[in-house]
């Protein structure tokens, strides 16, 4: 296992479990990523390859996102400065086209980086839920999360959802230069958010939702079932005393002749002559 994805499991509560594959810092990393991460049996022509999900990514754009992205970059947000060079597209034919070139032909810093409504229209094509772990996002505890007032939080900013929680899953490593890695689980890249373990669930509060109890907790729940059923099983003290079972019968071993308690002197004759202790003491028969 490399470095990254030893560290990787760690941040993830689950050491040995998680690994990562490399994809080249050409500004299609989100889209090479979930290439690496998605089956290649049954994907639909939208997913069909790194090309085709940019290109899926680039068709939904409308005057609508292309006004909320101006809005953001007139509003000094980093990841929408782009917008402010003098070859920004002006239209939304051009925003399209822009979005289409590929970073491995035009080069990283001439391309439209994946942004959250690509990512999101991609996991809702695939079917899945995209968790990330995003490294520049200050965690609980940290000096940025102090400097910010937040060192009362709850929530981890490191682990974030992007769509709305599925039963499937992805895996993605956000690092600190904004670089996309894709993470596998037990060699898988679609994951069912069941079979992760709870304490990785756990970053991620709103996998509860739909993720069922892990299958330790049903494992527990079963054991304790069973043995709350053999303790009814068990004969009380009485029942034990008596030879008698949970369910009121005798027990079957020993003879039917009649004997004599030899602690209090009950006679035992009849049905209760294959009792195993004395009706009365408790005194146990003598063989």
């Amino acid at each position: 296992m490399s470095a990254r994805g030893s560290g990787l499991s760690q941040t993830l509560q689950a050491p040995g479990e998680f690994e990562t594959k490399s994809v080249p810092a050409s500004g299609d990393c989100f889209y090479d990523a979930m290439h690496l991460l998605l089956p290649a049996a049954d994907r639909p022509p939208e997913l069909y390859d790194a090309a085709a999900m940019r290109d899926t990514a680039a068709d939904s754009l409308t005057e609508e996102t292309f006004a909320l992205y101006k809005m953001f970059a007139g509003a000094g947000v980093e990841d929408f400065s782009w917008l402010n060079t003098h070859r920004a597209p002006t239209t939304l034919d051009e925003l399209k086209a822009f979005a289409r070139k590929r970073g491995r032909d035009a080069g990283a810093g001439h391309c439209l980086w994946a942004d959250e409504h690509a990512m999101q229209l991609i996991a809702a094509a695939a079917g899945v839920c995209l968790l990330i772990v995003d490294e520049q996002a200050p965690s609980v505890g940290s000096r940025s999360g102090r400097r910010r007032g937040e060192q009362q939080q709850q929530v981890d900013g490191r682990f974030v959802m992007v769509g709305e929680p599925r039963t499937r899953c992805v895996i993605i490593h956000r690092s600190r230069r904004q670089h996309f890695t894709p993470c596998f689980f037990r060699g898988r890249g679609v994951i069912e958010a069941a079979e992760l373990p709870r304490q990785t669930r756990a970053l991620w509060p709103k996998l509860s939702d739909v993720a069922p109890a892990s299958a330790s907790a049903c494992s527990s729940s079963t054991a304790a079932a069973t043995q709350g059923e053999e303790a009814q099983k068990r004969p009380s003290k009485r029942q034990k005393a008596s030879g008698e079972t949970r369910d009121g019968a005798v027990d079957d071993e020993g003879s039917a002749a009649p004997w004599a308690c030899d602690q209090c002197t009950f006679e035992h004759a009849g049905p209760k002559a294959r009792f195993l202790s004395c009706e009365v003491c408790g005194h146990p028969r003598s063989k």
